[in-house]
């Protein structure tokens, strides 16, 4: 469905709002704040390899941390009957009675059995030097495996002006096509790649960096429709606002009136690309209101191929949203489509609602 030029040139102008074209705009921002924090946390590898671990042996790396230090842990397992291998995060005294084949401790959550796949984040109770040990011993065959682990490293925020001018410039553009109070939008380091809103928006810069390591950067713009989604079904009192497919579902019909499908499809790429399985065991564990990922694309796909079904459906919903301005652009539209007449005439109707006298 095409959507009536002033509403799909506001639209339009709200995929502007790119890392790479946003240097070549400047506009004001409504009443709301873009905060970006002074600082992120960037990542930086200290272990990535691939190796192999004999049945009844172990093969252990170090790790040089101070107090306070972050590292994430991410561990592939292949081989044997079950893929399993059992891993142990311990300071060197410890190491040492392991070696010896003499009982020692770890610390909770640090020493997981790895099936498969699986990643911890372990934060360094003080200055020293740990490792982390692959433990093979209790099986016969031998284990392929790919271990990586990051440390978090907080430094200043480099991209902290490019930020800032996204979002301003994206709030400002929605501010011209939707009536909502105001909300605001922080950037900052999350110590995940995830964003949130309540209503306010939270984008973690984590988030950035993993789209464009995965090859996927517009995944980010779905994701910040579909945070806004949240915000603004929320500030509008429509029930369901918290539902996370129903987010989904906005973001995607609101890229497809831009003429973005292509945004969509990265999105979809990247869940798609995740670990459903292990999506699924956490899901028993954790309180996750999301589809799995891979649910997840299949829904924006399926969306994809309904697309006058959704964007009537959403307009539906929006009409009573939009500001005046857009709403006289598609009142005065013409259309032979019965469902896009439809649409005009609901934009008429509540142009002429708004402008009515109140009765004293």
């Amino acid at each position: 469905m095409k959507l009536p030029i002033r509403f799909g040139r506001l639209l339009g102008m709200l995929r502007l709002w790119t890392i790479a074209s946003v240097l070549l705009f400047s506009v004001p921002l409504a009443n709301a704040v873009v905060i970006v924090a002074p600082t992120e946390t960037v990542s930086e590898a200290v272990i990535d390899q691939r190796l192999r671990v004999e049945g009844s042996s172990y093969s252990y790396f170090t790790l040089a941390l101070k107090a306070g230090a972050q590292v994430r842990i991410q561990i592939q397992v292949a081989g044997g009957l079950d893929s399993t291998i059992q891993t142990w995060l311990v300071d060197l005294n410890n190491f040492q009675l392991l070696k010896a084949g003499q009982e020692f401790n770890t610390w909770e959550g640090a020493s997981p059995q790895i099936r498969q796949q699986g990643s911890y984040i372990f934060n360094a109770p003080a200055t020293s030097i740990y490792y982390l040990v692959l433990d093979n011993r209790s099986n016969l065959f031998g284990r392929d495996m790919t271990v990586r682990a990051e440390r978090s490293v907080t430094a200043p925020n480099s991209r902290g002006a490019l930020f800032r001018s996204v979002y301003e410039g994206r709030y400002e553009a929605l501010k011209q096509a939707f009536i909502f109070p105001d909300f605001d939008i922080h950037v900052q380091s999350c110590g995940q790649s995830n964003a949130f809103s309540n209503p306010n928006i939270t984008m973690c810069t984590e988030l950035f960096d993993d789209v464009q390591r995965k090859g996927v950067p517009a995944a980010e713009l779905f994701i910040f429709y579909h945070e806004v989604g949240h915000s603004l079904l929320n500030l509008w009192h429509y029930p369901g606002y918290d539902n996370e497919d129903t987010a989904d579902e906005f973001a995607t019909a609101v890229l497809m009136m831009m003429d973005q499908q292509d945004v969509v499809l990265q999105a979809a790429q990247w869940w798609a690309a995740n670990d459903s399985h292990a999506e699924s065991g956490v899901k028993l564990l954790v309180d996750d209101r999301h589809s799995i990922s891979i649910q997840r694309a299949r829904n924006m796909l399926n969306w994809l191929g309904r697309e006058d079904e959704i964007a009537s459906r959403w307009m539906s919903i929006l009409i009573p949203n939009l500001t005046d301005a857009v709403l006289e652009d598609i009142a005065t539209g013409e259309s032979e489509n019965p469902e896009q007449a439809r649409l005009v005439r609901s934009a008429g109707n509540e142009l002429r609602q708004r402008r009515q006298p109140h009765a004293q």
